[in-house]
């Protein structure tokens, strides 16, 4: 143990500190070429120092060399978002790195390092800016409504093109939201009603009462509907407060008195 941090310390100018190389015989397969894209991998030159570079496995690691494939994944990821925090990661850089997780998904590789290490910095546009992937949503048709009512951090399809849409699992294990499937926590969390409801359309109004009846935290959407003229009567738009809904025991005396504001059911 003594020589070894010996060993280390007499090395400890030469290693660098956030670039460490990495023996070639970590085998990325068909990654190979995409991590070459990605980012410049230093691996360790055994044509120069030839076979016997091998035997000294040990002193290597001591000083700082890399060998499992899940730090070299880490370091990938480290180096991408040295990149994004320069805003130097581009599109394409995005894309490369959805196809080395497709690659390392599909070849049952580990990719937890290379997930955590990427996964909040604030790389993925999106068309509230540059966000961490966690939370973010791909849009399909089933978030139209939700995004007349939210401003949802959608990814920015127009800049990464329709080809984002071939890598929807990829994105799930990066944290963004793909599908809609009754999320309606997202629609909550970020929330942004309009001050006119009546511009709003019936499908709207229904996702605002699915909102209410199934998530667990409506309290701000119930204080913002309650004092809105937002439900349409045959009387104009009015207050939750003041309408009626009319139902089959007692919407009778809805034709005895007149003059009151109920919901209009065939809208809605």
């Amino acid at each position: 143990m003594h020589k070894g941090r010996q060993l280390a310390q007499s090395y400890s100018q030469w290693k660098d500190a956030t670039f460490k190389v990495i023996l070639s015989w970590i085998i990325f397969g068909k990654n190979s070429a995409i991590c070459s894209a990605l980012v410049d991998i230093p691996l360790v030159d055994e044509t120069f120092y030839g076979d016997r570079i091998h035997e000294y496995k040990e002193e290597l690691k001591t000083v700082g060399v890399m060998f499992s494939y899940e730090e070299a994944c880490e370091l990938i990821g480290k180096e991408l978002m040295k990149r994004a925090q320069s805003f130097s990661l581009g599109r394409n850089h995005v894309i490369l790195m959805l196809k080395f997780i497709r690659c390392q998904r599909e070849s049952v590789l580990p990719l937890d390092k290379f997930v955590n290490s990427v996964g909040n910095g604030n790389w993925l546009k999106t068309s509230l800016g540059l966000r961490s992937p966690v939370g973010c949503v791909l849009y399909d048709k089933g978030w139209e409504v939700a995004s007349q009512i939210s401003a949802i951090p959608f990814i920015d399809s127009t800049y990464f093109g329709e080809e984002i849409y071939n890598f929807k699992e990829e994105l799930k294990l990066l944290g963004v939201i793909v599908g809609f499937s009754r999320n309606y926590q997202v629609v909550i969390d970020h929330l942004k009603l309009p001050s006119n409801f009546a511009s709003l359309n019936a499908g709207t109004i229904m996702l605002l009462m699915e909102c209410i009846k199934f998530s667990p935290s409506s309290d701000k959407l119930l204080n913002s509907i309650k004092t809105a003229s937002c439900l349409k009567t045959n009387m104009g738009f009015k207050t939750p407060g003041d309408c009626f809904l009319s139902d089959a025991v007692w919407g009778c005396i809805l034709e005895v008195f007149g003059g009151l504001p109920v919901i209009d059911k065939k809208l809605y």
